[in-house]
């Protein structure tokens, strides 16, 4: 009796074959984010290929009004931040993804403050929980213009550099509140320094702009205490990288291992998101 043996099929093309996704940059995205298990082991190399035969289930995701939800989320994991019953400005806040996730991980209040007019989903707008201050420049905001004092920033700003804002951040925080901010190298570096389509692919270049963004903080008082990578890259495919700090006095870490961090965090996205296109078929 002979034994034919199946072969091994890409997941990536089993869960959309099996329907258990809607497309395969959806199942890559899945299996990334550790969502995947083939007969109970998660799996989380796109890579990977498996039996037709084998169990595969997904588990449910928890959905936000835009992609900007999973990457605050995975930065308050990584960072140990805990939004719970606190109040928070979200500086850019635009459709509203960073708000969704701060509300989900239980904000008491999110600020949401945006130059435009609109953007913010209509689930909360109408959430009661959601302060909206549209057509406000976080440039010029002062702590009279808001109705609570932040206990955390977040700070997710298009066209327009950290610089300009933080001196403003850092007037209405709370003493000993926390803020987050995402760096754009495209929106920091000399326009020399962007290439073609707006996108920063040189390593020396993120470094610098990392760097200079560190030191900027600490001059204006921010206690930096992390510096990583964001693991969802910009809409154009710029790498973004994060850093947290915290508003109070006290001694900041030495200069090396901040630069070690800013090392770290940018060879960490070019390894990560490297590995990536890797597995991708």
């Amino acid at each position: 009796m002979r034994l034919f043996l199946q072969r091994r099929q890409n997941l990536v093309v089993i869960l959309v074959q099996k329907g258990l996704v809607s497309s395969q940059q959806k199942a890559r995205a899945m299996i990334m984010e550790g969502r995947v298990f083939v007969d109970g082991q998660k799996v989380v190399k796109a890579g990977s290929a498996v039996s037709p035969h084998s169990q595969i289930t997904v588990q449910e995701e928890e959905e936000f009004v835009s992609r900007g939800g999973w990457k605050l989320k995975g930065a308050l994991e990584e960072f140990g931040i805990v939004p719970h019953n606190k109040v928070v400005l979200d500086a850019g806040a635009s459709t509203g993804g960073f708000t969704d996730c701060l509300l989900k991980c239980g904000a008491q209040k999110v600020i949401a403050v945006d130059v435009g007019y609109g953007q913010l989903d209509w689930s909360l707008q109408k959430d009661p929980r959601v302060i909206v201050m549209d057509r406000t420049n976080v440039r010029y905001l002062k702590a009279e213009d808001l109705p609570f004092l932040p206990d955390l920033i977040t700070v997710d700003l298009s066209f327009i550099s950290l610089k300009k804002v933080a001196d403003a951040l850092m007037e209405i925080v709370k003493p000993g509140g926390e803020l987050l901010f995402l760096v754009k190298p495209q929106f920091e570096a000399g326009p020399h320094q962007v290439g073609k389509g707006g996108v920063v692919k040189d390593r020396q270049v993120q470094r610098e702009v990392l760097w200079d963004m560190v030191q900027f903080l600490m001059a204006r008082g921010v206690s930096i205490y992390k510096v990583s990578y964001s693991r969802l890259k910009g809409a154009k495919g710029n790498l973004e990288f994060w850093i947290y700090g915290r508003k109070e006095p006290g001694d900041q870490l030495a200069s090396e291992d901040l630069w070690a961090m800013v090392e770290q965090a940018v060879e960490g996205a070019h390894l990560f998101f490297g590995r990536k296109e890797e597995q991708e078929p």
